[in-house]
């Protein structure tokens, strides 16, 4: 997805959302790049969020559910 940070552990995709939820994104998402966060949360997210209220989240909401399920899908499946 685009931002390099060399001081952080997280891979290229989370440094990315981070940038998005803690407002320091160079630029909007594009479009692709919504549709990524989009397919990413409802895949992660098993079924917590649907496309229609993920498709009406500003990029800073909808960074943050990307992570959100992420977190989810981590403590329901690999913990």
């Amino acid at each position: 997805m685009g931002l390099i940070y060399s001081d952080c552990v997280c891979g290229n995709s989370e440094r990315v959302i981070r940038a998005y939820i803690g407002g320091y994104a160079p630029s909007p998402m594009t479009p692709e790049q919504r549709e990524w966060c989009i397919r990413e949360a409802d895949h992660a997210g098993e079924g917590y969020y649907t496309r229609g209220e993920l498709t009406a989240l500003d990029d800073k909401k909808l960074a943050y559910c990307v992570l959100n399920a992420w977190d989810m899908y981590v403590k329901s499946n690999c913990l």
